[in-house]
């Protein structure tokens, strides 16, 4: 929970919608745990943990963060 900072690992997906060394504001401690690992466009590492903070496939993309709550990083990951 809290601010923390995504590791892209999928840059071609997430586009620039992620500026650099922007924090992202993380509600709760639930995240996903995709079977096909293919599909994280973007981790986050929190204390020792690493998890995923957004996936994509062709033309979805689903984020773990909330958007509303990270300033104008947030904003600009919806556009």
């Amino acid at each position: 929970m809290g601010w923390n900072h995504l590791q892209l690992t999928q840059p071609a997906s997430c586009g620039s919608s992620y500026p650099p060394n922007r924090g992202f504001y993380f509600v709760h401690s639930y995240y996903v745990d995709p079977v096909d690992p293919q599909v994280r466009a973007a981790t986050v590492t929190h204390g020792s943990q690493t998890v995923t903070a957004a996936i994509a496939r062709d033309n979805l993309m689903a984020v773990q963060f909330h958007p509303e709550k990270s300033s104008t990083a947030g904003f600009a990951s919806l556009i």
